[in-house]
């Protein structure tokens, strides 16, 4: 209904302004015609009034745009001993808030991380920051075995609070600060620790016999030379 009175009075605007135009050829003698310049000489009034109306109906840029930025959750992120802070919307990933927000340029960040969107590459990872909500933070499907999807999320001593996937983390609350930048520490303790400590090494080594063994079942007559000349080196 409100677009109908608009364009209608749209219309009106538009004849206000064609009609002196249109009368010009006509001779202000004629009765009909005097009529019709004396109704139009208050035509002023009554296009400002149109005007204003047509202005009223229309949302103002700045207004729709200070509703979107007070949608969401406020995030404080840090990089280097720099901070901001990040509107996240719902259901936003933090990841895809940060690219919205440009904030590689205010953090002079040498890039924001955007390969596989899942976890599975760790280069997008954050950390919570000291007195950061973590229970307004939580993580969907980030693509990794259930092992290293728990020890991303926890921290060392085993309670929430440890790394953050931020492609694949949502904020439902505000208070959450993050430090990014984590990705080589996420990398070594996820991976390259596994491979060192006393149980690595004794997996390594059964490892090795198995595949000895293996080989010795595959031609015995090689391995019964090789255990003969060992045996008579050792002396037995």
């Amino acid at each position: 209904m409100m677009f109908k009175i608009s364009t209608a009075l749209l219309l009106v605007t538009m004849m206000v302004e064609e009609a002196p135009f249109l009368l010009k050829s006509s001779s202000p003698s004629l009765p009909m015609t005097a009529s019709a310049f004396a109704a139009f000489s208050s035509t002023n009034s009554l296009k400002q009034r149109a005007n204003a109306h047509l202005l009223s109906t229309l949302t103002p840029l700045s207004s729709s745009k200070k509703e979107e930025e007070e949608e969401g959750y406020q995030v404080e992120i840090s990089y280097e001993g720099r901070k901001t802070t990040l509107n996240v919307k719902p259901d936003e990933p933090i990841l895809s808030a940060m690219e919205r927000s440009h904030v590689s340029k205010t953090l002079c960040l040498p890039d924001i991380p955007h390969e596989c969107r899942r976890g599975n590459c760790l280069t997008c990872t954050g950390i919570h920051a000291p007195n950061s909500n973590v229970s307004n933070l939580v993580s969907e499907d980030n693509g990794l075995s259930p092992h290293l999807s728990k020890k991303t999320f926890e921290n060392k001593k085993g309670e929430e609070g440890g790394y953050v996937l931020t492609c694949s983390s949502f904020v439902v609350g505000d208070g959450v600060k993050l430090e990014l930048g984590r990705n080589d520490d996420i990398w070594t303790e996820v991976y390259s620790d596994r491979l060192m400590g006393d149980d690595m090494e004794r997996i390594g080594m059964e490892a090795r016999a198995k595949l000895l063994r293996r080989v010795a079942e595959q031609n015995v007559q090689k391995w019964a030379k090789e255990t003969e000349k060992a045996l008579r080196q050792s002396g037995r």
